[in-house]
This record gives C-alpha cells, sequence and structure tokens, in this order.
C-alpha cells in the first residue's frame, strides 16, 4: 500500500478509560498519502495516542493527529513525523486547550 491511499485510524468513542491508541502507517506508503489519527470525544481520562508515520513517507503527504477537548487528565499524545518527510507536506498537531492537567505533548517534525 505505497501510492495515493487515504488511512484512517478512528477509535470509538466508547473507549474512553484507560487505554492505549496507536496508528502506525507502513514504511512502504510513501507517495501522495493521506494519514489521519483521530481520537473521539469521550476517551479523556489516562489514555496514550500515538500517531507514527514512517520515514519513507516523504512526498505530498498529509498527516494529520486531532486529540478531543475532553481529553485532559493524564494524557500522552504524540504525532512523530519522519525527517525524511520533506517534499510538500502538510503535517498538524492540534491538541484541545482543555488539555492542561499532567499531560505529555509532543509534535516532532523534522527541520527543513
Amino acid at each position: 500500500m505505497n501510492e495515493a491511499s487515504d488511512v484512517s485510524c478512528i477509535v470509538p468513542s466508547t473507549m474512553n478509560e484507560a487505554s492505549d491508541v496507536s496508528c502506525i502507517v507502513p514504511s512502504t506508503m510513501n507517495e501522495a498519502s493521506d494519514v489521519s489519527c483521530i481520537v473521539p470525544s469521550t476517551m479523556n481520562e489516562a489514555s496514550d495516542v500515538s500517531c507514527i508515520v514512517p520515514s519513507t513517507m516523504n512526498e505530498a503527504s498529509d498527516v494529520s493527529c486531532i486529540v478531543p477537548s475532553t481529553m485532559n487528565e493524564a494524557s500522552v499524545v504524540s504525532c512523530i513525523v519522519p525527517s525524511t518527510m520533506n517534499e510538500a507536506s502538510d503535517v498538524s498537531c492540534i491538541v484541545p486547550s482543555t488539555m492542561n492537567e499532567a499531560s505529555d505533548v509532543s509534535c516532532i517534525v523534522p527541520a527543513p
């Protein structure tokens, strides 16, 4: 799966306590792909969310890691983009303003 593909990792609204969510894209997906990792608004307690994109995804790709406004207690959110993603790429890591208690948020984008 490596050309013109859309990948979405959607977590159900019922998964809301002590859950780990990972959205991992294979290293072969590397051309014209959209990746989105969407977490429901009900996931709001002690949850880890990671959206990892492979180092080979480096051409015309969109990556979005969206966390709901209710995820605000002891949560870890990471949106990691590889250093090779360097051509016509959009990367967005959106964290709500309500995430304000003992939370770790990392949005790592490679240097130009």
